[in-house]
């Protein structure tokens, strides 16, 4: 038989369901929230907008496929605050880096570099 012939054929097996992506996408954001929030600290907030962005993506495109009727009409609300959530990570992201442009025109990460290497004692004895 032709791959026609199977697809119309009255005794094919049903199709897999479609699989529940926003699960995935839930655990993208919850990633990328800590290196959104630890950002001005810690230098995360490219990775953390890079990932916020790509759930902002992935929800919008769950989104599309609710509404198409692709997946079951009840994951649309569900994928609907997905994107929602996935939107304020990316405005976070976004205030995050716009105060490590600051903290850096301060000088911020200098004092900060300073004191860690103070405390670690990784600096160079006086001689």
């Amino acid at each position: 038989m032709s791959g026609v012939d199977d697809l119309f054929s009255p005794d094919a097996p049903p199709p897999p369901p479609p699989k529940d992506r926003l699960r995935r996408i839930g655990r993208l954001l919850a990633v990328s929230l800590p290196l959104n929030l630890l950002g001005p600290l810690c230098l995360t907030g490219v990775p953390g907008a890079i990932l916020a962005l790509i759930g902002w993506q992935l929800a919008d495109e769950e989104v599309a496929r609710a509404e198409s009727g692709a997946v079951p009409k009840d994951q649309l609300p569900r994928a609907r605050r997905m994107r929602t959530f996935a939107f304020s990570q990316l405005s976070l992201a976004m205030l995050s880096l716009v105060a490590q442009v600051f903290l850096f025109a301060l000088g911020f990460y200098d004092m900060l570099l300073e004191l860690v290497v103070s405390l670690v004692g990784l600096g160079v004895p006086a001689a």
